[in-house]
């Protein structure tokens, strides 16, 4: 997606992903994490800046996080640390 309210449209239409992978920088990013929490997704933001991450965290409790630059062996790491949020709220 380009923007976070394209994700908030597909994800509150009904759309079904396994996860939502959000950059704390992109354009409305909150809204595409407060729509995948409403949808029971997991989501991980992403950002270069540790501030960002931290922030993110404060926003959206549970959502996993993970700094730039990051290769497939860190995602697998991040995403192995839980259940996806809807299966920790049951």
């Amino acid at each position: 997606m380009e923007t976070g309210g394209a994700a908030e449209r597909l994800l509150d239409g009904g759309a079904r992903f396994d996860l939502c992978v959000v950059d704390a920088t992109a354009e409305g990013a909150d809204a595409a994490l407060a729509a995948a929490a409403r949808a029971g997704v997991r989501a991980l933001v992403v950002a270069a800046r540790s501030e960002l991450l931290a922030l993110a965290g404060r926003r959206h409790p549970g959502t996993a996080l993970l700094a730039k630059p990051f290769g497939p062996a860190e995602i697998a790491r991040c995403l192995a640390d839980g259940p996806p949020p809807a299966a920790r709220a049951g």
